[in-house]
């Protein structure tokens, strides 16, 4: 999945896996919490071109785009589609119907809730592309 020289960075205190690099380039950094792996732009744009539609995906429509794509939350309203296995706090593609990525985000909901709500807070946008 992740091609090129890899590079990961350990906590000094606890030696527990923290970021993970690809050419000098951070892809990922891995939530203490729980272990999840959190990309960063560049990490969302290779797991994109790397998996199929839907995967790991949410769809909004033309109308919420732009607030997408400035890293605005995403509201039940405004989504189309996504993947049927989504659970609540996975990471997700945030995508317009062309499967053009805007953001990334953490779902609040599993998919069925997602796509049955229609008004509500889903996806906590973490970061935007403008």
């Amino acid at each position: 999945l992740f091609n090129g020289n890899l590079q990961i960075i350990k906590s000094k205190k606890t030696g527990r896996i923290r970021y993970v690099y690809a050419d000098d380039e951070l892809i990922a950094s891995i939530r203490t919490s729980d272990g999840f792996i959190i990309p960063s732009w560049k990490g969302a744009s290779l797991l994109h071109s790397s998996l199929d539609y839907p995967r790991c995906r949410v769809v909004v429509n033309e109308e919420s785009e732009p607030f997408a794509r400035e890293g605005k939350n995403i509201f039940a309203k405004f989504v189309i589609e996504c993947d049927k296995n989504i659970r609540a706090n996975d990471e997700v593609l945030i995508v317009n119907e062309d499967d053009e990525l805007l953001a990334t985000g953490k779902s609040l909901l599993c998919s069925e809730e997602i796509l049955d709500f229609s008004h509500g807070q889903v996806i906590k946008t973490r970061r935007g592309r403008r």
